[in-house]
């Protein structure tokens, strides 16, 4: 989880506080996940691209370094801040948030070499939440399209090139038997022991073209 990733981050740079803020499709950063930080200084806080510091490196995409050896001139109105890093994070698409570390507890503060370590470290953040979020989409999808298919009177089915039926909806469940995912059409169809002769299916597979034809079949009751 982000808090997990934040939490490692500021373990291995021995910060005292920090975020994860996320981009929004309306171009705003919102914290995902932060420690450290008191809730009144994070709840509904949100920073538009462009403008601040994390909205700056979020447009920009390049990490910034703050320390008061090396103060940043696009930020001499900002409140002072002494010792933080902001690390852009990206997916393939670009940048989908920023990772915010402020304060270490010992040494000489944050470093140009803190940002060598971080930037790497931000991208396996960013490419997680890319895989996570694709996941999500596919997730979406399947139970749309299985709704669809499940509120179907007609009997609809899935199979493999072996004719294995690999999803079944539930007016094809109620024809041939809750079990018959998993069995072979043949099989549980016309009880064959082999593919049928002149099988539709064949063609389908062959040449991805839509096969159209009526048979007879045998239901669960024969």
């Amino acid at each position: 989880s982000l808090r997990i990733s934040l939490e490692l981050c500021m373990g291995a740079m021995k910060a005292t506080s920090g975020s994860i803020m996320l981009l929004s499709d309306g171009g705003e950063l919102h914290i995902a996940a932060h420690e450290g930080l008191s809730e009144e200084h994070v709840s509904g806080f949100n920073q538009i691209l462009g403008e601040g510091i994390a909205g700056w490196v979020a447009q920009s995409g390049e990490a910034l370094l703050l320390t008061d050896r090396d103060p940043n001139p696009n930020f001499t109105g900002v409140k002072q801040i002494t010792d933080a890093v902001c690390i852009p994070i990206k997916d393939e698409n670009g940048v989908i948030g920023v990772l915010n570390l402020n304060e270490r507890q010992e040494g000489n503060g944050f470093e140009h070499s803190s940002l060598d370590f971080l930037g790497p470290v931000a991208l396996q953040i960013g490419m997680a939440l890319s895989r996570a979020r694709l996941h999500e989409k596919i997730a979406r999808e399947k139970e749309k399209s299985t709704a669809i298919v499940e509120s179907m009177g007609e009997s609809l089915c899935v199979r493999a090139p072996d004719r294995t039926i690999l999803f079944a909806n539930s007016a094809h469940k109620e024809i041939f038997g809750e079990d018959c995912e998993g069995n072979h059409c043949y099989e549980l169809y016309v009880g064959r022991g082999k593919i049928c002769r002149g099988c539709p299916l064949d063609r389908c597979f062959e040449t991805g073209e839509t096969v159209r034809r009526s048979h007879f079949v045998l239901d669960r009751l024969g």
